[in-house]
């Protein structure tokens, strides 16, 4: 069990099946009507400031009904839901709660950031099989850290892969010129695997987890597709498609 911090920037850490303390629900002011299919994905983002921890039941997720006709498949109100749930979680998490950070060192902050950044170049959710990228927010967290430190290392170079890799190489170079010859052949010339300074994660604790979440298992389980099949009596349980993994933490 422990605070999420990072995660809820990415993605429903929760998963398909969630429970909140009631008085938890009640401080945050309950739901958010406005929400037609994300509903539990803002309470989760919501949660995250006040620190409040997320622990992981030990039960196995077999499967899960998805109606192909709903509003999440059928319908792109969910993703333009998400789309405004994340952009407002990562507007208000503070970095020093997710990163132990002196805000007084510019290399301590402009690491943080970086690091940041690398997460949304390669987002590793625990029921996907493939790892999904969220480039723009990456070049704004290595942009932000640049302007902490205008010459870091890792944050140029991670930023000059991150354009070199969805093709705007053209931009990248361009911006290497503003550095000296010497500097902007170091930062071309690491290759393209992802710079890695050192963080360390920094998250509040709390005594009691305020959201349990049962879709995790403490080993690698199958999920299941649940595409409608009558010979499974009504259940929806299908072939297995994906990996679950290890408690959230």
């Amino acid at each position: 069990m422990g605070p999420v911090c990072h995660r809820i920037l990415f993605y429903c850490y929760g998963g398909s099946k969630q429970f909140w303390r009631r008085s938890s629900l009640v401080d945050l002011g309950g739901f958010e009507a406005s929400f037609a299919a994300c509903g539990d994905l803002d309470v989760l983002c919501r949660l995250n400031p006040g620190r409040r921890q997320c622990g992981a039941g030990a039960a196995v997720l077999e499967g899960f009904f998805q109606n192909q006709d709903g509003i999440s498949r059928a319908t792109d109100v969910s993703l333009r839901e998400q789309g405004e749930i994340f952009a407002k979680a990562r507007a208000e998490t503070p970095l020093d709660m997710m990163y132990a950070i002196d805000p007084d060192d510019p290399e301590s902050v402009a690491a943080a950031w970086t690091t940041l950044g690398n997460m949304a170049f390669d987002v590793r959710v625990p029921w996907h099989p493939d790892a999904s990228r969220d480039v723009p927010f990456a070049v704004e967290c290595y942009e932000r850290a640049l302007a902490v430190v205008p010459d870091h290392l890792a944050a140029n170079h991670n930023r000059y892969v991150a354009l070199a890799a969805t093709g705007r190489a053209d931009e990248a170079e361009r911006d290497l010129a503003t550095l000296t010859a010497a500097r902007s052949a170091l930062v071309r010339g690491q290759g393209f695997a992802l710079e890695r300074p050192p963080v360390v994660q920094s998250c509040g604790t709390t005594a009691e987890p305020t959201a349990i979440s049962t879709s995790v298992a403490a080993t690698t389980v199958k999920a299941w597709n649940t595409s409608w099949n009558p010979n499974t009596r009504g259940h929806g349980f299908g072939q297995p498609v994906a990996n679950a993994i290890a408690p959230i933490v």
